[in-house]
Formats: structure tokens, sequence, C-alpha cells
């Protein structure tokens, strides 16, 4: 299996020709079958060679549920309950991305779980 790294992650037109449904006279896209941007992660190899992927709603969701999982038996909760496990994941990175709907729907996490999951975000320090 070969590796690549995550070179950039960016968002910008998705100009591929399965998306593209109209141009205007220019030749610049006005019309898309699915979004008019979309995220691509730009992956390099040892070599130098780039590589795009343009992720799904279904392969992020897919990723990150392969995350949570990954974080639950990294840590053993079924073991050790005290400790965050999936929560960590979520509550140093993806809860304050929803931040303001969550709370707006009643979604409080107590204070020491998220200073605990910031505090080991990019690992143990």
């Amino acid at each position: 299996m070969k590796w690549l790294k995550i070179k950039q992650i960016k968002m910008e037109i998705d100009d591929r020709k399965t998306n593209i449904l109209a141009k205007n006279v220019f030749g610049q896209p006005v019309e898309f079958k699915q979004s008019k941007c979309t995220c691509r992660f730009i992956l390099s190899d040892n070599n130098g060679e780039e590589y795009c992927w343009v992720a799904t709603n279904e392969s992020l969701a897919t990723a990150l549920e392969l995350i949570a999982e990954n974080e639950d038996k990294k840590y053993d909760i079924a073991n050790n309950p005290h400790l965050l496990g999936r929560n960590m994941v979520f509550l140093a990175w993806l809860y304050w991305i929803w931040k303001n709907y969550l709370d707006k729907h009643g979604f409080n996490p107590p204070q020491e779980h998220l200073e605990k999951a910031n505090k080991f975000k990019r690992g143990k320090t």
C-alpha cells in the first residue's frame, strides 16, 4: 500500500465535466449538477506526484464514523468510561463547527469535557 500525504485542503469551483450543466458565452460554468464549489483534498506522494480527492458527504460521514470507532477502541471506552474516546474528536474539532446550532437546540457539553478535549486536541503534550 502506498501512503499519500495531504498537501492542501481547499474549496474551489467544481469544474469537473460531470458537474457542469451549462456555460456562458465566455466558456465559464454557470449551472452545476451538484454544487458550484467543492472541497478538494490535494494529496502528494514521496515522488512529488499530486492527486486530488473530492470527498462526498457519504465518504466524509464514513470516515468520521470509522475515526469515532477507532477512538473508542484506542482508549478502551468499554473499560474506561471516564475517558472521552469518540467524544474527544467531536468536542475538540467538530462541535465548534455547529456550536451555534447545537447550543440553540439545547446541546451544552460539560465545560470540563470541552477543556479536556481542547487540551489534548493535538495529542498529548
